[in-house]
């Protein structure tokens, strides 16, 4: 989507600084205007390298809240499991993090970029109920699911900590599907076959 055709933006929310998350030609365009940026602890100097303004800029450590000016609207960073990094030295260097904005009748929670981890229930006790939660965590896979066949593509999807044999697989199940529901553990989901002649890709 491009910027002339978002809506009025309140505030700009960056939880890492990874290529995919924090993009210099788009801060460099909202440098032109009066928009505040939140975001992790470090972030900051990237946004400052490419214009943007210090006091426009708060920094939060992970359980750190920001109340927008004016607002009754807060945003606090939540802890995740992932890594920062935008060169060959660097990583690390800055802090990652999922974002909770609050306001007198809603929560959201963005997760940024996670792996599984039972901080998850502690975002949820301390910051929680949460009206929408962006994105859902099986959206990704489920994507893949859908596009492989189209490409002729065959995907290896083991279960956490599953040892595989990927000559042995013809076929992947969603074990992630209904994962919370009794019932579905109760009863395995059905495998998808692949075709045979589906190739494995190379990169």
């Amino acid at each position: 989507m491009a910027l002339k055709d978002l809506p009025t933006i309140d505030a700009v929310l960056v939880s890492h600084d990874h290529y995919d998350h924090l993009c210099c030609p788009t801060v460099r365009a909202l440098a032109k205007t009066r928009i505040p940026f939140i975001t992790s602890l470090g972030v900051g100097a990237h946004l400052q390298a490419w214009d943007i303004a210090p006091e426009r800029i708060t920094e939060l450590d992970w359980w750190q809240s920001h109340r927008l000016p004016g607002t009754e609207v807060e945003v606090t960073a939540a802890p995740s499991q992932h890594f920062s990094g935008r060169g060959l030295k660097d990583r690390n260097a800055t802090l990652w993090s999922g974002l909770v904005v609050r306001g007198p009748k809603h929560r959201v929670f963005f997760s940024g970029d996670t792996g599984l981890t039972d901080q998850y229930s502690a975002v949820r006790e301390r910051l929680g109920p949460f009206d929408l939660v962006m994105h859902a965590w099986d959206e990704p896979v489920e994507t893949l699911l859908k596009l492989a066949p189209q490409q002729g593509v065959q995907l290896l999807l083991p279960q956490l900590g599953q040892v595989i044999e990927p000559v042995q697989v013809d076929s992947v199940v969603p074990w992630w599907r209904g994962i919370e529901s009794r019932a579905a553990l109760a009863a395995p989901p059905e495998p998808m076959t692949w075709p045979k002649a589906a190739a494995w890709p190379m990169d």
